[in-house]
């Protein structure tokens, strides 16, 4: 069984921290959840993350509304490769305008505890 923890965060300039804990005796995968909102020119990538402890499946949006330039809920798909634990790592999403080079990212950090 699949067990997912979903964290909704709210992405600033100021760099957040979102704690999140995986007991990989139930699975080794699991989700991170946040507003996004494509339509304001933002784009959001995984910035940094330890490629020996977690490996990125995949991403995906889903929106509920039919209002154009509503944000949609945007779910980054993780698995836990760490072969010994417990492990804390960090993994960061950056949302950012591409055409906006001078300013910072609008950062999101999670702390992620493998045990």
């Amino acid at each position: 069984m699949k067990k997912l923890i979903c964290m909704m965060a709210i992405l600033t300039n100021a760099m957040a921290m979102t704690n999140i804990v995986v007991d990989t005796k139930i699975s080794a995968n699991f989700d991170i959840s946040f507003a996004e909102n494509k339509t304001t020119g933002y784009e959001c990538y995984l910035s940094e993350y330890n490629q020996n402890l977690i490996t990125p499946i995949k991403s995906s949006a889903t929106s509920n509304s039919k209002v154009i330039g509503a944000p949609k809920q945007t779910t980054w798909s993780f698995r836990a490769t760490a072969t010994a634990l417990p492990q804390i790592t960090t993994l960061t999403i950056a949302c950012l305008r591409p055409w906006e080079t001078k300013d910072a990212p609008k950062e999101q950090l999670y702390r992620i505890m493998l045990k």
